[in-house]
């Protein structure tokens, strides 16, 4: 939300100044832990980051990401949270779906939610029927 929106908003809102060089020293931290052990890291922004793990099991990847966020808490003071899929878009969805501070994976989202997710729709039971499996 921009700041004038956010004023309008709450006009007893008290504004502190930003102080970049301390969010840049605290992300080049994060990603720091971020390249250990990672194949490659796609910054997106100061707070935001893909890892690419290669050849790792779901519950490899899992475990990586719960070792990060463990780290970025205990190192920085920060929480982060993190979603695991094989697909960027997937990964940050799951991500975003209960910040802050989890994990997500996208096999445990799917076994969970799939048969609500298709009664919800109006595909029909075909859907249902795939997405159960």
């Amino acid at each position: 939300m921009p700041l004038y929106r956010a004023l309008e908003l709450c006009p007893q809102l008290t504004v502190v100044r930003p102080e970049f060089p301390r969010y840049r020293e605290a992300s080049d931290r994060v990603f720091a832990i971020f390249e250990e052990g990672a194949a490659a890291v796609e910054g997106l922004s100061l707070d935001e980051a893909f890892v690419s793990l290669p050849g790792v099991s779901l519950d490899e990847a899992i475990a990586f990401a719960e070792n990060v966020r463990a780290r970025v808490r205990a190192e920085v003071g920060l929480t982060c949270s993190a979603g695991v899929a094989s697909v960027k878009m997937v990964a940050k969805i799951a991500s975003d779906a209960n910040k802050p501070d989890v994990s997500r994976s996208y096999r445990w989202e799917r076994k969970r939610r799939s048969r609500a997710a298709a009664r919800r729709s109006t595909v029909g039971h075909r859907a249902e029927d795939a997405a159960a499996r």
